[in-house]
């Protein structure tokens, strides 16, 4: 009886141990679907953020074009507008602003 016994806890325990290994090579077979998924979702996500931050650089890139351009306009129709001031008009201006800065008496 007692050989029966001790046989049953012998039993009992080989159990628990096999039952004990089984959940763990479960657990690092779980472990390792998790850290291979937090991998694949991590470098999609790496992959949208690097997608989105050369859109991103196209965009501010594209638009610093557009207002490069716009002022390069802006400056040429400038420089035409002056480029048509008659020379008398050029000579009245520098003529008056010569008389803000000069002495009386001297222009």
């Amino acid at each position: 009886m007692e050989q029966d016994i001790l046989a049953e806890i012998f039993a009992a325990e080989k159990e628990v141990q096999e039952r004990l290994a089984a959940e763990q090579r479960s657990s690092e077979e779980l472990l390792v679907r998790v850290k291979r998924e937090i991998a694949e979702q991590l470098a999609a996500a790496e992959e949208g953020l690097k997608a989105e931050s050369e859109k991103v650089l196209a965009d501010a890139r594209e638009d610093a074009g557009k207002r490069a351009a716009a002022l390069l306009e802006e400056a040429a129709a400038q420089a035409e507008r002056l480029d048509r001031i008659s020379d008398e008009a050029l000579q009245e201006v520098v003529a008056k602003g010569l008389t803000s800065i000069l002495p009386e008496g001297q222009s």
